[in-house]
């Protein structure tokens, strides 16, 4: 199991022995922190290497509700998508397509871009990288 996770590229798992069983503590890979794609304390050749061991778009792709893989889905034929398109695509209201764009940003599949009226949505650099 440990060498797994580090051909991964993920921290050692904790193993601990508790009573009459086992506790085994898989950590996940660190978030993006910035737009130039460095992983949290990470050095730039260092990150360029975990980065590729990280889980695809197409890993998580099923476990996305079916509106946000409409959006991704869209964004793959389409350069951007703005809000007004996102109500119209998935028939919902307005707050709606907020949080789905909201969650979307906040997993790193998307970016926002411009304000206010002309707020506007791209895959984020690491999602065109896995195509």
């Amino acid at each position: 199991m440990k060498e797994l996770t580090k051909e991964y590229g993920l921290a050692a798992p904790k193993i601990e022995e508790k009573n009459d069983f086992f506790d085994v503590e898989i950590m996940r890979p660190r978030p993006i922190t910035t737009d130039n794609d460095q992983l949290a304390d990470e050095k730039p050749a260092e990150n360029r290497q975990k980065k590729r061991s990280m889980r695809t778009i197409t890993d998580d792709y099923e476990r996305l509700e079916e509106p946000e893989k409409q959006i991704l889905l869209y964004l793959l034929d389409n350069n951007a998508i703005t809000r007004q398109t996102a109500i119209e695509l998935l028939n919902l209201q307005k707050t709606k397509v907020h949080e789905i764009f909201a969650g979307l940003v906040v997993k790193s599949y998307i970016i926002m871009k411009g304000k206010g009226r002309s707020t506007f949505y791209t895959l984020a650099e690491k999602v065109r990288d896995d195509e």
